[in-house]
């Protein structure tokens, strides 16, 4: 297998370090698939968290997949141009066990921009990781679980650090314990609902409930009594989103699930802004913890992580012909919706239904692509399909800004995903469950980055028209 080893510097708000780069899979498709250009070929991540230099990959286990999500962003070296098949990938090693996670790496969020951003995407990870540990535990799926509750404990350390700036270490410790110990509440709850467990669901749910109440009062410590009652209030629905996942999924209610998650979604974006804005206002960090840009890349960026896994779970889902398959999709196409409302509000309606279209037009093809079958052509359709995807991106957003954004500012990464999305479908199709996990954490990455991307360059292309 060809392999690609480097060091990229990766910058998230409020943090710096070296990254590790993960072995990037042999890549084998249609060369007029994606012509333009060198290919970006982000790959594998091994899942181990080193020390000194500590790298924070969160999976989030959907059944069968584990999702990784980075809290910080990768830069991503050019690299030679993919090798011309028109075959998927024939095998692909299984990711390495996942070791045990190091210490919270780094300072604490320098700024309240900086501490807005990481929280956000911690909350989010935390979110979808105890739901897919939930869902993975009612699976009797245990590699999926394991894979989840360590990934769960790198972003506990992730926390720790977030609050280290704005609460003594006594009391960000005791946040971190509160919410360490609310996934396995969760799990106890789901599974004791499945079972007919009133006694022991009802205990959980009461346990669930007391932690929130006391980190919202640990929160209340780091903002000096500033937080708004609506914190408070989002700190409640954030984790009746996380029990509200399980008990949905334990009665086989799985559109609830998404809707579930989704407000849970809306809830870590509130909570994570109240708290910056009153660490702000107590004078714990400097900054301020707004801006039209950083709306807009915060927007994106969650919702292109939970993409990922919502992809990973459609394509598991239709694969198997789950019993979920049917609201996962629906859960992927209300995501595709969403990041179309994320770019019409900076670039307009029009903008951000054909920026919605395009999304979802994508998602389909890789769907269509797993449920198709090796034969009669009709996986060959879906790949063109989801191939000119990235072009119709690149034409939205040039029509939407007059040519200001050009589509060879965005196409490239779009078509990286593209390509990783494939694989992951191909490998979805063909049972190869160990390569199809890595394949969607490396996806996960790339959406993170893409986030990034597409929030910088709308931002630059709407400033320089308002000039």
């Amino acid at each position: 297998m060809a392999t690609e080893e480097g060091r990229q510097q990766a910058q998230h708000a409020g943090d710096g370090g070296l990254l590790p780069r993960p072995r990037v899979l042999d890549q084998r498709y249609p060369e007029h698939l994606f012509p333009s250009g060198p290919r970006r070929r982000p790959g594998l991540r091994a899942l181990a968290i080193a020390v000194p230099v500590v790298v924070l990959v969160v999976l989030a286990a959907v059944a069968a997949v584990a999702v990784p999500l980075l809290r910080r962003e990768h830069g991503r070296p050019a690299a030679r141009p993919a090798v011309v098949s028109a075959a998927p990938p024939a095998a692909s090693a299984a990711p390495a066990t996942p070791a045990a996670p190091g210490p919270a790496p780094g300072p604490a969020p320098a700024d309240a921009a900086a501490l807005r951003s990481a929280l956000q995407l911690d909350l989010t990870q935390r979110l979808v990781l105890t739901d897919r540990l939930v869902e993975a535990r009612l699976g009797r799926d245990p590699d999926a679980a394991a894979a989840a509750t360590q990934a769960l404990a790198g972003v506990t350390a992730a926390v720790q650090r977030d609050v280290a700036g704005v609460l003594p270490a006594g009391d960000a410790a005791s946040l971190v314990q509160l919410w360490a110990a609310a996934a396995p509440a969760a799990v106890r709850e789901a599974l004791a609902l499945a079972g007919g467990d009133t006694a022991t669901a009802e205990a959980a749910a009461a346990a669930t409930g007391d932690a929130a109440r006391e980190a919202g009062r640990l929160l209340g410590l780091a903002t000096d009594g500033r937080l708004q009652p609506a914190a408070a209030q989002a700190l409640t629905a954030y984790d009746g989103a996380v029990r509200g996942w399980g008990t949905a999924w334990a009665d086989g209610h799985y559109g609830s699930a998404y809707e579930q998650e989704q407000r849970g979604l809306e809830s870590a974006a509130a909570l994570a802004r109240q708290v910056a804005a009153a660490a702000r206002a107590a004078s714990r960090v400097p900054g301020s913890p707004a801006s039209p840009a950083l709306e807009l890349r915060l927007r994106l960026q969650q919702r292109l992580v939970v993409h990922a896994a919502l992809l990973s779970d459609a394509m598991q889902a239709s694969a198997a012909s789950g019993p979920d398959a049917a609201a996962a999709r629906t859960a992927l196409s209300a995501s595709a919706a969403d990041l179309g409302a994320a770019v019409g509000s900076r670039l307009g309606a029009t903008a951000g239904r054909g920026f919605a279209s395009a999304w979802s037009d994508q998602a389909d093809a890789a769907v269509a692509y797993v449920t198709a079958g090796p034969t009669g052509g009709a996986q060959d359709v879906a790949a063109s399909a989801l191939a000119a995807s990235a072009a119709e991106v690149g034409r939205v957003l040039a029509t939407a800004t007059g040519g200001r954004l050009a589509p060879a500012t965005v196409v490239p990464s779009v078509e990286a995903h593209d390509r990783l999305l494939l694989q992951e479908a191909a490998q979805w199709a063909t049972g190869d469950t160990a390569a199809a996990r890595a394949s969607g954490g490396a996806d996960a990455l790339e959406l993170l980055s893409l986030g990034r991307q597409l929030a910088s360059s709308i931002t630059a292309a709407a400033g320089s028209a308002a000039r």
